[in-house]
């Protein structure tokens, strides 16, 4: 049972791609769709309210649907993560619906990355012994796997016996006999084969697709700059490497880990960041803050993306930008709603989502 449809060809049940793409319809939806995404001064107004409040902003807006639907079972933060999370699975399941021939392909091999993101989700509440009820909630409703197909691995009682049950979903098979590695491991291993397969299913026949795939390596750049910086916070010189990036390789990853902070502004000059995140690196070293060092990070890769967005505007990249926009949106709300709810400062939720 898959939660999209059309996306035969990633469930060995033939291509769906056989057609021509629609790129024109559906980039112009989309590019409709983003001017509908919270404003950057929205997020500061709704630092300043509390959680219901915040609801009930929500519900005068694009999330009204979703909150109406949603209150009778779930309050406060849970609330609003539920529903800005089916909210974002609503408006990828249309961008989904509206795709044809190979682009419809590709954004279903794109939105693989929600599948892994459940996937962690309940080897993570296996491994930490959370109820099925916390893992069903904290799982996100995007992906080629619906709801129910996660059960058995949500009651798992034990990391082996969640492996196990995963076996028969995507990427299931990317982590049988993993059961006595770390977790970290397991994670890793995922998102490895996440971006072998999607990066290895990009045909660069054309500029656009070029510039796609160029997109996806410096994604998995920004993902190995964090791993590393969140390791060298953290006094360590490990981290786990996701092969296949731009210009992060794991020798520059070995550098910087062994480098002083004050060094490590130079050595990013080698990659596509390198000027735009030094004052970030600057700024972390008199603050020692590595949330708005992340933060940085990942505003540059979403401006990288409405580049790429703009530059090919008949692509896959504008969707992709919305995606990332949509994603974000979510996080940052959800951030907010759970801050307020642990009783977090208003300087201390500001930290976590602003740029």
């Amino acid at each position: 049972m898959t939660m999209f449809s059309g996306v035969g060809e990633l469930l060995g049940m033939g291509s769906s791609g056989g057609g021509r793409s629609n790129y024109p319809y559906v980039t112009a939806r989309v590019r409709s769709m983003k001017t509908h995404l919270l404003p950057e001064e929205e997020y500061a107004r709704m630092v300043a309210r509390d959680v219901h409040e915040i609801a009930r902003s929500l519900q005068e807006g694009r999330y009204q649907e979703q909150i109406d639907r949603l209150s009778s079972e779930y309050s406060g933060a849970q609330l609003i993560e539920q529903a800005t999370w089916q909210g974002m699975g609503n408006d990828f399941q249309r961008i989904l619906e509206w795709c044809e021939g190979p682009l419809e392909d590709m954004v279903a091999r794109y939105f693989e990355r929600f599948t892994v993101y459940n996937l962690k989700t309940a080897l993570r509440g296996a491994r930490s012994g959370a109820t099925s009820t916390q893992s069903e909630q904290a799982l996100v409703p995007v992906g080629l796997v619906a709801r129910d197909d996660w059960r058995a691995a949500l009651n798992a009682d034990s990391l082996p016996e969640a492996i196990e049950a995963l076996r028969t979903l995507p990427y299931g098979d990317v982590i049988q006999n993993m059961d006595e590695e770390p977790l970290p491991v397991i994670e890793n291993a995922l998102d490895h084969a996440y971006y072998d397969r999607l990066i290895s299913s990009v045909e660069a026949d054309d500029r656009p697709r070029e510039a796609y795939l160029t997109f996806l390596r410096r994604e998995i750049d920004t993902i190995n700059l964090k791993n590393i910086f969140r390791a060298k916070h953290a006094g360590i010189e490990e981290y786990e490497h996701v092969e296949g990036g731009e210009d992060v390789d794991e020798e520059l990853a070995r550098r910087i880990l062994q480098a002083d902070w004050e060094e490590v502004s130079a050595m990013l000059d080698e990659t596509a960041y390198g000027d735009d995140l030094r004052p970030a690196v600057e700024d972390y070293r008199e603050s020692g803050d590595l949330n708005r060092l992340a933060n940085e990070l990942e505003t540059l890769h979403l401006e990288e993306a409405d580049t790429f967005g703009h530059r090919y505007p008949l692509s896959i990249l504008p969707i992709i930008d919305y995606v990332l926009r949509k994603e974000r949106e979510v996080d940052r709300l959800r951030m907010i709603a759970f801050g307020k709810q642990a009783g977090l400062s208003r300087d201390e939720i500001e930290q976590l989502v602003t740029d």
